[in-house]
């Protein structure tokens, strides 16, 4: 058995949560912009990210107090 090719056949099978978690739940941005996520190693892209802004953190925000208050 070729450890260093088992190692990479289970990495390539790895999924990757993309969006972000917010008040219980994973959502995509509000913009429903994403980025790419980039292996360093290989240069492969891994994945396509959710990328939250303002609106975003703002809803964050508004969660983490609400749970914070309780």
């Amino acid at each position: 058995m070729n450890v260093h090719a088992d190692f990479h056949a289970q990495a390539e099978k790895l999924k990757f949560e993309t969006r972000a978690f917010i008040d219980g739940a994973y959502v995509a941005a509000k913009s429903g912009e994403t980025f790419e996520t980039v292996n360093p190693a290989t240069g492969r892209l891994l994945a396509n990210v959710a990328a939250g802004g303002a609106a975003d953190v703002d809803l964050a925000v508004r969660a983490a107090r609400r749970s914070f208050e309780a």
